[in-house]
């Protein structure tokens, strides 16, 4: 991995069905045209460590470059038991033209990591019980087994001084196992969980994602303007083959743990397995960014999305969602350069999610919307740190939310939650062998409607 990139807000609307918070966006190392390479090992303080190489370079007589990155982890978990374990490799390969550049990359993982659900809260108190926070609920077997592919191709031309075309597809693909010991229900008063053994055994999903853009930096009417416009298409495919469900069982003492009195289930579930979710996403876009003096700028975007959605579970299987629908999701923002290092904006952006209730019976669900506001500032302080604070304000409707109904999950939505807050952020480099990232974050969120 090259950087990771964090999109936030409207920055981040154009890219797909997502939540309204924004994206990750991973960027994987490229070949490059000059020798380099590096070997790299880290220890932690909880047991293990890993290891990293890396080597780049040109193919000699020719436009090629060449670049092949792999990893060993073999580290002891944070909390109480577990192990992390993992190994890849990623080699990948550069055409350079002289307008344009050509890349195909490949990565395959191969992991073994705890299936930690985390801690559990009290109703009463509305807080995580009072446990040490290294304290697991459930039992070593715990453990999510898989592999993981990806294969991407990237291709950039430029038509002349002011556009850019790019093309992008990516095929992924992630299979794995899982055994899990979860907790359905807790008592305050003694302490004590009731506790049910569930497992996954063979689970595939495979997505297929293509992307075409035109980018253009051009004067109009005496304006400058970037503009990008583009088309994509997404194909996702969820298929859950063996769904292990086991009974509740009152075994387990959060103040007085004890592990070991829960094997694991082999019991298959035929009413809960072979969950498949098919969905399908056709979308244009495009966005201007308009300089309407050297102080002021203003953002607009509007993404037009089609989707198609198919999903289902059991033997016999028992189709529960069937839908497709349509959707306009606009972004607005404007930024004002107050001074060369500080800057003010203000976004608004609306996104959706389409949504299937694989949870149970129910039939089709309405697609999640939301609307967001922004306002912030951001500033280049010196010697490279910026900072950034803003505060946002998020509204959604038809938020998937799951209950326990006797032995059944169900699958419903909420009316309308609101989730509103600060975000600061700190990065930069202080020296030129230590970087810096900080990030503080307050959220107030509530439901309003259910």
């Amino acid at each position: 991995t090259e950087r990771v990139e964090v999109l936030k807000g409207p920055a981040s609307t154009l890219y797909g069905i997502l939540d309204p918070g924004g994206l990750i966006n991973v960027v994987t190392k490229r070949p490059e045209k000059t020798f380099g390479g590096s070997i790299s090992a880290t220890s932690t303080s909880f047991g293990g460590g890993s290891g990293q190489f890396d080597v780049t370079g040109p193919i000699e007589g020719t436009r090629l470059a060449y670049r092949l990155t792999g990893g060993y982890q073999d580290e002891d978990y944070w909390r109480n038991f577990g192990t992390e374990r993992s190994t890849f490799i990623a080699p990948s390969l550069t055409w350079f033209g002289d307008d344009a550049t050509v890349t195909v990359l490949y990565s395959h993982r191969d992991y073994k990591t705890p299936f930690d659900r985390g801690t559990i809260f009290d109703l009463n108190t509305k807080k995580a019980v009072d446990v040490d926070r290294k304290t697991r609920f459930d039992e070593p077997f715990n453990v999510t087994d898989g592999q993981s592919d990806l294969a991407q191709l990237n291709a950039e031309y430029r038509l002349n001084s002011q556009w850019t075309a790019k093309f992008d597809y990516s095929y992924s693909q992630d299979k794995y196992s899982d055994n899990q010991a979860r907790v359905m229900a807790y008592d305050s008063k003694t302490g004590n969980l009731t506790r049910r053994v569930d497992a996954t055994q063979g689970s595939t999903q495979r997505m297929h994602t293509t992307r075409a853009d035109l980018q253009g930096n051009v004067d109009i009417a005496g304006f400058y303007n970037e503009i990008l416009t583009g088309v994509s298409y997404e194909n996702y495919d969820l298929l859950r083959t063996d769904m292990i469900r086991c009974k509740n069982v009152k075994d387990f003492n959060i103040y007085n743990p004890s592990y070991g009195s829960l094997g694991k289930c082999t019991t298959v579930s035929a009413a809960d397995s072979d969950q498949t979710i098919k969905q399908e996403s056709y979308s244009a876009y495009a966005q201007d960014a308009l300089y309407l003096t050297d102080k002021w700028i203003a953002v607009a975007g509007l993404r037009y999305q089609y989707y198609t959605q198919y999903a289902g579970k059991g033997r016999p299987f028992n189709v529960n969602t069937d839908s497709r629908d349509d959707q306009w999701t606009p972004k607005l923002g404007l930024v004002y350069k107050l001074t060369p290092a500080v800057s003010l904006f203000a976004n608004y952006s609306q996104t959706f999610m389409p949504q299937s209730s694989i949870a149970s019976y129910i039939g089709d669900l309405p697609p999640e919307t939301s609307n967001a506001y922004e306002i912030g500032a951001k500033f280049d302080l010196f010697d490279g740190i910026t900072a950034n604070i803003a505060l946002f304000d998020i509204h959604k409707r038809n938020v998937l939310y799951t209950e326990s109904v006797g032995d059944e999950t169900v699958a419903k939505t909420a009316g309308r939650v609101r989730s509103q807050g600060v975000e600061v952020d700190l990065a930069g480099s202080l020296t030129e062998n230590t970087n810096i990232i900080a990030s503080y974050g307050y959220t107030d969120a509530k439901v309003l409607e259910d």
